[in-house]
């Protein structure tokens, strides 16, 4: 009787975890290399010297990313506001965005055009002097 009964345990027992394991089988998502796009998002906070006559590189060469915008912050502790625009960095140097005032502890947000790849440009409105400039897209 106890051979039977063990047999009969054994069999539930294996029943019991084929049905448990099926139940809770998750399936597997293989991806492949070509269908992962990775696309760096730019975060740049540095320190330039602008003039009020000529324009300076504050970041150049960046990527344009898919869904967000470029968000240029002119520091609270600057000597002055500051102009910027956005130039195509592909396309020598042609205006993407004209230039905006940018007031001391203030930022502007330029909108997704998607163009390649960028250059934002800065310049001292009345001030010249060394700004903290911050670049997020």
């Amino acid at each position: 009787m106890n051979k039977k009964r063990l047999k009969v345990l054994i069999l539930v027992g294996t029943l019991s975890l084929l049905c448990t394991r099926s139940v809770f089988a998750v399936p597997v998502t293989v991806l492949k290399s070509d269908d992962m796009v990775i696309k760096p998002f730019l975060n740049h906070s540095g320190s330039t010297y602008l003039s009020t006559n000529g324009w300076s590189n504050v970041v150049t060469d960046n990527p344009w990313n898919e869904y967000t915008s470029i968000t240029v912050t002119n520091h609270a502790n600057n000597p002055g506001s500051i102009e910027v625009k956005v130039v195509s960095a592909s396309d020598n140097d042609s205006i993407i965005y004209g230039a905006e005032t940018i007031e001391p502890g203030d930022e502007f947000k330029f909108p997704n055009e998607q163009l390649g790849k960028y250059s934002v440009r800065a310049k001292a409105e009345s001030n010249s002097g060394t700004y903290k400039i911050i670049v997020k897209d």
